[in-house]
């Protein structure tokens, strides 16, 4: 995807152009966005899940994702695919069009979304010639292989603070039960033996539940350290 990496510096520095969407492009736009399944967010990203993964990190800014991805323009026309050269292409978020990091920095590794990327989040009113033009709408199938990094954050919804049925699965709300009667020494001493496990190889279900036990327990060890504080 060409000058995907490194979106033209001195394009982003420029006075840009105001950006002016064809009819297509808002027809387009309007249409898509009413979609089943179909997110918009604050900035005009439109992204689907196609596939859920089971990875539990999101990449940072410097986090080296490895991706497949299509590329086409509104009229169904492939502008660029690492799938018909069958072979990925290593992306870190920092570099990548907005539209690309905001749904990065969101995604697992094995997660596969289809995006829909506005101008303003994508090549803007210049394009990026001679493949994106000006003001184009983009379309994007692209799909998080796995990655490599010091920065990737951690991908858990469950927040002891405040744990619901929502963002906690079952097994999860059972665990800080059973943890919540504990004393503050023994819950620190489990915390520990729980960051050594992290360093061990195993099965990725296996690790993916010593990461969550870790991340529950040591906020819940705040949380009663507070509440012990306030007694």
């Amino acid at each position: 995807l060409l000058s995907f990496h490194h979106h033209h510096r001195h394009v982003a520095l420029a006075q840009e152009a105001k950006i002016v969407l064809s009819e297509e492009s808002i027809a387009y736009l309007k249409q898509h966005a009413e979609q089943e399944g179909v997110v918009v967010t604050e900035s005009g990203l439109q992204y689907r899940i196609l596939r859920k993964g089971d990875g539990f990190h999101h990449p940072g800014p410097l986090t080296k994702a490895r991706c497949h991805y299509e590329g086409k323009f509104i009229d169904g026309e492939v502008f660029d695919s690492s799938y018909e050269r069958d072979e990925p292409t290593v992306f870190e978020p920092r570099n990548v069009i907005k539209g690309w990091r905001e749904a990065m920095y969101q995604m697992v590794a094995g997660d596969k979304w289809e995006l829909v990327i506005p101008p303003d989040i994508g090549y803007g009113s210049q394009g990026s010639l001679p493949k994106i033009p000006p003001n184009a709408v983009l379309h994007f199938v692209m799909e998080i292989i796995d990655m490599k990094g010091n920065d990737k954050k951690v991908n858990f919804t469950c927040e002891p603070a405040a744990p619901t049925p929502e963002t906690c699965e079952q097994r999860e709300l059972d665990y800080m039960e059973k943890w919540r009667q504990k004393d503050l020494d023994i819950i620190k001493t489990e915390v520990n033996r729980l960051s050594q496990m992290r360093k061990r190889d195993m099965e990725h279900k296996l690790m993916k539940w010593v990461y969550n036990r870790f991340h529950l327990l040591r906020k819940l060890y705040d949380v009663l350290k507070r509440e012990n504080a306030e007694l």
